[in-house]
């Protein structure tokens, strides 16, 4: 068995990060009795979850009647960096006091509920006065009657990563707090499962035909993903001569390349001869 390593010097999409080409020497003839399989993966977990290209970063909130559009940035983010950026914008739209002990107050928050594999949207009533001993540095208008304000889904697919429907909005009816929970699995991280192709493999099985290998990602965002498998799981060459191979790193659901950040990637991939 013979093996190659595509690396960060074969890197043919600097956009993305996730197309790699080797060119041979020289050209080589595979036939039948030539078969590969993925050796081992080294690579570091750096693509987005929530992105303007997923379309699943648009949500919005509603206070006393006014909408209020939020949109975050490219992220590899979690339900605590959500509800940061939540929080930003409510101050940036003076939608906040300050209590006693100088902590700003919210009446929204996004927590992550790990008992029941949800996540919790939590308002609270906002007050026709000023409370005792609190402070309102946005100079804040308070209302005639008190509400609670809404946090709302919009447009795109933001309402997966919380795991509520596309058409969820919570109660603007005042009440001291109101608390709910995900109606379906978060799907914080769409893209935790990744597939490789590469050119010049007709697997029958597999769609499309030249996926030769699939895995998981368990590291947390950021880290290095080191995948080996257990066992190597050949596939075949169609029969000819090759220059090149071209490997490429996939979403498993759209099949489309995933925008890596991080370009420090080392895939090995090891080459059988049946007739030697």
């Amino acid at each position: 068995m013979k093996v190659i390593n595509f690396t960060t010097t074969h890197i043919t999409d600097t956009t993305n990060n996730s197309t790699l080409q080797y060119e041979f020497p020289s050209s080589v003839e595979f036939n039948k009795n030539h078969s590969i399989a993925v050796g081992n993966i080294s690579m570091f977990y750096s693509w987005y979850n929530i992105s303007s290209a997923k379309n699943n970063n648009i949500f919005a909130y509603e206070w006393n009647g006014v909408t209020y559009n939020i949109t975050l940035p490219n992220m590899l983010g979690e339900i605590k960096d959500i509800n940061a950026y939540l929080q930003l914008k409510l101050i940036e739209n003076g939608h906040y006091l300050v209590d006693a002990n100088g902590d700003n107050v919210y009446y929204i928050e996004l927590l992550v509920n790990s008992s029941q594999y949800g996540v919790n949207v939590i308002t609270y009533q906002f007050p026709t006065s000023l409370p005792t001993n609190y402070s309102n540095p946005a100079n804040l208008s308070f209302p005639n009657a008190s509400f609670n304000p809404v946090f709302k889904m919009t447009t795109g697919t933001f309402h997966k990563i919380i795991g509520y429907s596309s058409t969820f909005a919570t109660s603007a009816v005042a009440q001291s707090s109101r608390t709910y929970l995900s109606s379906t699995a978060p799907i914080l991280n769409p893209n935790a499962n990744i597939v490789l192709s590469l050119s010049g493999i007709q697997n029958e099985y597999a769609s499309p035909n030249n996926i030769i290998y699939s895995f998981g990602v368990s590291t947390a965002r950021g880290s290095q993903i080191l995948e080996k498998p257990a066992q190597l799981n050949f596939n075949h060459f169609v029969k000819g001569s090759y220059k090149s191979l071209t490997l490429r790193i996939l979403d498993s659901i759209t099949l489309q390349p995933l925008q890596i950040l991080d370009n420090e990637i080392s895939i090995m991939l090891v080459i059988k001869d049946k007739s030697k």
